[in-house]
């Protein structure tokens, strides 16, 4: 509703995905107008920025843009954890959508994100990988740095055995069944991508009944 509100009544060129628990180092947006100003070609990809975790003094990365491997479903994220060693733009495949700016027409031609099948997680990885059939470019810009505080999303407290059916239903959890379901057949339906999820929920139950 934000995205098309930005662009049918403000008549905006872009739109910057942000998160409510998401904050910015005071020269994001100096950065931001610096880095389209220097390399033209950004005006026209989707941009993503450096998260960091928020409230860790030794600024370890959350990540740094994502890709994704279609022959398995697997989604790797870029220096998870990790110290920052990254100083130049690259190419990546997706982002967690916080930090994310969109030209105008790329989210028009895409029909914006897919909030009926993916209203909460994935709708981001999603609205990114069907940018990327359409050969729309993606950049991660290592100058954009931002912090994500990860006590505020999901329902990653519920990790008991009795919480089961939320954990497999619920919208603000990342193992929502009809949900893992969606994605796989739309970005990666192969023997591998479904023998993996089955995997994961096998290691997922394992888990919940050790706890």
């Amino acid at each position: 509703l934000g995205a098309r509100y930005a662009i049918d009544k403000l008549h905006a060129s872009h739109v910057l995905f942000w998160n409510d628990d998401t904050l910015c180092v005071k020269e994001y947006f100096v950065e931001l107008e610096k880095a389209m100003i220097n390399n033209k070609y950004l005006f026209e990809s989707i941009l993503v920025s450096k998260i960091f975790w928020l409230g860790n003094d030794d600024k370890l990365l959350f990540n740094f843009g994502c890709y994704f491997n279609p022959k398995n479903g697997r989604k790797i994220i870029i220096g998870l954890n990790c110290n920052d060693i990254y100083n130049e733009i690259i190419s990546v495949d997706w982002s967690g959508g916080m930090g994310t700016l969109i030209p105008t027409s790329i989210l028009i031609e895409l029909n914006y994100l897919d909030n009926t099948n993916f209203p909460q997680y994935d709708g981001d990885i999603d609205f990114f990988l069907r940018a990327k059939k359409k050969n729309f470019k993606i950049y991660a810009i290592p100058s954009l740095h931002i912090f994500n505080n990860p006590e505020t999303t999901g329902i990653h407290s519920r990790n008991k055995l009795k919480d089961l059916r939320s954990i497999l239903t619920s919208n603000r959890s990342l193992h929502n069944v009809k949900k893992n379901i969606r994605f796989t057949l739309r970005h990666a339906n192969t023997f591998s991508s479904w023998a993996l999820l089955i995997k994961d929920y096998i290691s997922l139950f394992v888990k919940l009944e050790i706890k």
